[in-house]
């Protein structure tokens, strides 16, 4: 698979999901007009054993530096984009996480979901999963003070049309600098958490 309008530098494969007949992939550093790695991600469908490039995804609101795309997720009809250098303003970098859905042969931004607690330099979003109307997303560089980059990961869950923020996950023996939500995976009524930094007795990281 290649981006129909692939160029230098865009990094398409930064991050891929499936779901049956349907691959994202994301180019988080594909410029959008003359925003430099504001970021993009692709929508392939299988028809008859061959792989089609179906829709490519931006932020409405994106601008330069934002990675949209660094990770993504598919469930169904909804594909869910991280963006972890997005500023939420005044927060620089606090990141984001786009939220499509397929309807009418296409596919549509539905909501930009964020963290009402977040801070700068947390990059919610830097991981995404996702199962039916389930969402976890991880902002590994969460933690204030003497947490500094412990890390959290965030439940969200789909009533109707919107994502409502239900739970942070924290590890129950977390310390600074373990990274906790750098990689996220959910199935069922299951969530894993990587916190790829966290010291395990005298190993560190």
């Amino acid at each position: 698979l290649v981006a129909g309008d692939g160029s230098s530098r865009d990094e398409f494969g930064t991050s891929i999901a499936v779901s049956e007949d349907a691959v994202v992939v994301g180019a988080s550093r594909d410029q959008i007009s003359t925003d430099a790695d504001q970021g993009s991600a692709y929508v392939f469908v299988l028809s008859n054993g061959v792989w089609f490039e179906r829709a490519k995804l931006v932020a409405g609101d994106g601008a330069a530096e934002d990675n949209f795309g660094n990770a993504v997720a598919i469930s169904d009809d909804t594909v869910l984009v991280g963006s972890f250098s997005d500023d939420i303003m005044p927060n620089t970098n606090l990141g984001s996480v786009y939220a499509f859905q397929q309807s009418n042969a296409g596919w549509h931004e539905r909501q930009k979901i964020t963290t009402g607690d977040g801070a700068s330099f947390h990059q919610f979003g830097s991981s995404v999963a996702l199962s039916g109307d389930t969402a976890v997303v991880g902002a590994p560089f969460a933690g204030r003070g003497p947490t500094a980059r412990q890390g959290a990961a965030f439940i969200f869950v789909r009533s109707g049309s919107d994502w409502i923020q239900q739970a942070v996950l924290v590890a129950s023996d977390g310390s600074a600098g373990d990274e906790f939500g750098s990689s996220v995976a959910i199935f069922g009524d299951t969530v894993l958490v990587g916190a790829y930094a966290d010291d395990f007795r005298t190993n560190e990281g």
